[in-house]
């Protein structure tokens, strides 16, 4: 199950979007909400979710500051903003997040949001994968101590 952390200041949309959207059609749970960035980046820190949907203009701390100063943490980015501002569009794909909504949120738009951040979460666990097995056949050479051991077993067995 994806774990999904909303961070928003505005009380009425957050729990709005807690209550009216179906995450569990995304294998997802919202495992936390902040009401501004600051909150929102401990929460990233000690909670580690997969996907962090967040407001950008919020006190103590903007969406997009928790973000850049969380970019060390894996998850995925939804930005949801009041703005039609270019700038704020081009921090945002500067960040590399998933998607960028305009309020009021269009729940279609969320979903796509979603399923693309779930893609993009799934293809960094296959490459984790990949990676993974690579390193183990580096390990596996003939004269390796685990190569001769395996051998050995399954010439016992």
């Amino acid at each position: 199950m994806y774990k999904v952390l909303v961070v928003e200041d505005e009380y009425l949309i957050r729990k709005g979007l807690l209550f009216s959207f179906d995450f569990n059609l995304f294998h997802a749970s919202v495992i936390a909400e902040a009401e501004n960035g600051k909150d929102g980046l401990l929460k990233i820190q000690n909670l580690h979710p997969d996907i962090v949907i967040t407001d950008i203009t919020m006190p103590f701390m903007s969406g997009l500051e928790m973000i850049e100063k969380s970019r060390n943490e894996n998850y995925e980015a939804i930005i949801l903003s009041g703005y039609n501002e270019f700038e704020y569009a081009k921090k945002a794909l500067s960040l590399d997040v998933v998607h960028y909504i305009l309020k009021p949120i269009d729940h279609e738009e969320l979903k796509l949001a979603m399923q693309k951040a779930i893609k993009r979460l799934e293809t960094k666990q296959a490459l984790s994968l990949i990676k993974e097995q690579n390193n183990l056949l580096k390990d596996f050479h003939p004269s390796s101590y685990y190569s001769k051991t395996m051998v050995e077993i399954i010439e016992q067995n």
